[in-house]
């Protein structure tokens, strides 16, 4: 059964929407569904997933404003495709920021028409899809996860959308040239990827002190200057019996804008590793992380604090004790990120630059002693605003934002870059 619920901006359920704010649908018998996405596209809203037993999947689509099964689409509010026979046990949807509906399959990303088939005549990749790097394409619907019998090393491929494409992360568990290391590959919209950008496009990733260990990425954060902060997470063992224990912390590694590790970062080269959040506990699962307005790094996960490898004692799913679990939340500050250019920039004065008035509800004015290439506007989330190209440029409207904290970042021809925050009011 899949449940859809309804909120309304002040966080309460919206009582119009199925009953009482939440919609569940259950598929008719055998045609069993691994709900693994979920989005809103033309005006309404989709589930899709997979249908292991036949190798197809399945999409579901729902009226927006109640929550009642779309059966104008597909038959009666399913579609079931195959996507001409390529099957893989991650399929999950996504609309870029152009408004282009795409696909993730495991080893490939298709982009679809409005009626999600592929679109075989359009600008992407070869007859509508891409095949992704040596290695990307094993996908599991979380970063690690264990079993009874051992544990999956299924990575979760993160799709981060940037301004001028996307960005493809994972591991490449199954590409004896990676060696089980992270990758951060650089696409251009129309799925070429962007070989100017680190090395041939892509730049590698290793929480690891050593091949004994093992990596797993979470998620990838463009930040305000341009840097890529990669979160994840190292674990030590294998956990093939309830003899061999598993440890796992927290990592996340910095790279500058050219995909290069800022090794000034972390306390093992680019890499940071957090120490156990407990000292009687040494599994630390890394959920989540983000950016706050003020630019620090905050990483969400939790720990359990049982063996989840004692199946005797905690049943054949290891979560018997699922309650005896607590969450950790831990924050960072990435030194010289929010001012003076970031961490292994060359640092200008701010006499040379003044930004006013701060704060502002209208107009914010530009004073610059030095040539100005591209100006750039990010909220509090490293998300680009707005850009603006040229010397001339000297004030920009920001009455439509949002109040909140924001980062302009001033780019000269020469590469140097100056970032300053601002208050909208």
């Amino acid at each position: 059964m899949s449940y859809i619920i309804k909120y309304n901006p002040d966080g309460s359920l919206d009582l119009t929407f199925g009953t009482n704010g939440v919609v569940n649908y259950t598929l008719p018998p055998n045609t069993h569904l691994v709900p693994q996405s979920s989005f809103v596209y033309n005006g309404k809203i989709y589930l899709t997933g997979q249908l292991p037993i036949q190798l197809k999947y399945n999409i579901l689509a729902f009226d927006i404003n109640n929550g009642a099964l779309d059966t104008t689409f597909g038959n009666n509010g399913v579609l079931q495709t195959d996507f001409g026979g390529y099957f893989s046990y991650r399929f999950t949807c996504f609309v870029t920021d152009s408004n282009k509906l795409r696909a993730h399959l495991g080893g490939r990303i298709y982009q679809l028409l409005p009626d999600f088939q592929v679109d075989i005549n359009g600008s992407f990749g070869a007859n509508g899809f891409i095949d992704l790097p040596c290695g990307l394409g094993m996908s599991s619907p979380s970063g690690f996860r264990h079993s009874p019998v051992g544990y999956t090393s299924g990575e979760q491929t993160e799709i981060t959308p940037i301004d001028t494409g996307f960005l493809i992360t994972g591991v490449s568990f199954n590409c004896p040239s990676r060696n089980k290391k992270g990758l951060v590959v650089k696409y251009f919209e129309n799925g070429d990827v962007n070989t100017g950008f680190g090395n041939n496009g892509m730049f590698e990733v290793d929480f690891r002190r050593d091949t004994s260990e093992g990596n797993y990425i979470n998620s990838v954060r463009v930040l305000s200057n341009g840097y890529f902060l990669v979160s994840g997470g190292v674990y030590v063992g294998t956990a093939l019996d309830t003899l061999d224990k598993v440890s796992q912390k927290f990592a996340m590694a910095l790279f500058d804008e050219n995909g290069n590790p800022v090794n000034s970062f972390g306390n093992i080269g680019n890499v940071y590793r957090e120490d156990y959040f407990h000292t009687a506990d040494s599994l630390d699962w890394l959920a989540n992380s983000f950016i706050q307005e003020d630019g620090k790094v905050v990483l969400m996960g939790f720990t359990p604090h049982y063996d989840p490898y004692d199946f005797q004692t905690h049943g054949t799913s290891g979560w018997g004790a699922i309650d005896n679990i607590s969450i950790n939340l831990s924050r960072y500050t990435i030194q010289g990120i929010s001012e003076g250019g970031g961490v292994g920039l060359n640092q200008e004065t701010k006499n040379d630059f003044n930004i006013y008035p701060n704060p502002t509800n209208s107009i914010l004015n530009i004073q610059s002693n030095k040539p100005i290439q591209t100006i750039s506007i990010y909220n509090y989330l490293g998300e680009l605003v707005i850009q603006e190209n040229g010397q001339a440029l000297n004030q920009i409207n920001v009455e439509q934002f949002n109040k909140g904290i924001y980062v302009i970042r001033l780019k000269g021809e020469n590469g140097w870059i100056f970032n300053e925050k601002f208050v909208k009011e």
